[in-house]
């Protein structure tokens, strides 16, 4: 999720685009979902997230996943 506390989100995706190349990720996916936006105040629903991962991992047949907190 690339979120948007402080209206970073694009930096954010940006970041996470840049280092997928870095560490030579043949693909690289970054989500934007209004329901789960980035707040360092409140917890997404751990529910959402396994359904939202779960699915990308079949959908792409992922062999690696990142997920980077930014606080």
């Amino acid at each position: 999720m690339k979120g948007n506390n402080y209206g970073l989100g694009s930096t954010r995706k940006d970041e996470m685009l840049k280092a997928c190349k870095r560490l030579g990720a043949q693909s690289c996916t970054v989500l934007d979902k209004k329901d789960i936006q980035d707040n360092p105040t409140q917890w997404w629903d751990e529910d959402i997230i396994i359904s939202i991962v779960k699915s990308w991992i079949t959908k792409v047949k992922a062999d690696v996943v990142s997920q980077c907190r930014f606080l």
